[in-house]
């Protein structure tokens, strides 16, 4: 598909993108720096919204924000019922308000 975006910069992302999904899946289904996995995922996701425009794919956007949404869930609960998480029995996450 033809984009507006520097082909080198399509192929690039397009190598690190893998990666980036396995690491921000497994960080949050470890419950390991949730806070930050979940921000992350929400950028990638901007970052794939505005992608897919540049190429005219509306009909994939619909599913995109719904996986934001997810990521947004992600932050709420983990900000108040995250007692079983990595983060909590490293001592990484103290208990506290909402996203602070």
């Amino acid at each position: 598909q033809h984009s507006i975006l520097p082909d080198g910069l399509v192929l690039g992302f397009g190598y690190f993108l893998p990666f980036a999904e396995f690491g921000i899946g497994l960080l949050t289904l470890l419950g390991l720096f949730t806070r930050q996995a979940a921000i992350a995922g929400s950028v990638l996701m901007i970052v794939l919204v505005f992608g897919t425009t540049t190429i005219e794919k509306f009909e994939n956007i619909p599913t995109m924000f719904l996986h934001a949404l997810l990521f947004i869930g992600v932050l709420i609960f983990v900000d108040r019922y995250d007692n079983w998480s990595l983060d909590r029995a490293f001592g990484l996450r103290k208990t506290g308000g909402l996203l602070h």
